[in-house]
């Protein structure tokens, strides 16, 4: 008889591919626009995305963003006046150049999509694929090995047996910038 194992790990999988908006109409997501000034200067929105693993065995995940740097312990990059974003993940480099429902280069092919009332972020980082849905009511999907299904338990917090996810600031709006939001959520997520 077969190693049954494999096939759960695939129905697992599926169970978290449909997410819960698929029959909504899709709209790419608009990437944030070069703010005025320099890099330092003007700050403008705020926000953090962390992810905690329930064991509290591994270190909390996520980064911190505004208008023109996504800092995390994985994550370290900044906004160029040109629109393009470039530093480190995973420590590697990378140079990725958002635009209308897309954030590529470097290893990170993303699309960012509305879908009724949920936020889509689909793709792979470094071959890993990342598929997961962010609404009021909940964040379900997968990145990399981390599947998840977490139930809002209020303002910004999301929870449930794979873990905690904490959205403070920009990040917890319907007007979260992008790329920034969508980078910070994969640093918290990814593993």
């Amino acid at each position: 008889m077969s190693n049954p194992l494999p096939l759960l790990v695939v129905l697992a999988v599926a169970g978290c591919a449909a997410l819960d908006s698929a029959t909504q109409p899709t709209v790419p997501v608009p990437m944030s626009e070069v703010p005025p000034g320099r890099p330092g200067q003007n700050p403008g929105l705020s926000g953090e995305v962390r992810w905690a693993d329930p064991s509290r065995a591994q270190a909390t995940r996520g980064a911190a963003f505004d208008d023109w740097t996504v800092n995390g312990p994985d994550w370290k990059v900044a906004r160029r006046v040109d629109g393009t974003w470039a530093g480190t993940f995973m420590g590697r480099p990378v140079t990725l150049a958002p635009t209308l429902g897309t954030i590529s280069g470097s290893g990170i092919d993303l699309v960012v999509e509305r879908h009724g009332a949920g936020t889509w972020i689909t793709g792979t980082v470094y071959d890993a694929p990342v598929k997961f849905e962010v609404s009021i009511s909940r964040v379900k999907g997968f990145a990399g090995g981390n599947a998840f299904d977490l139930s809002r338990q209020g303002p910004g917090q999301y929870d449930g047996p794979a873990g905690m996810l904490t959205l403070r600031g920009a990040a917890g709006t319907n007007a979260a910038p992008m790329p920034q939001v969508a980078l910070a959520l994969v640093a918290a997520l990814l593993r």
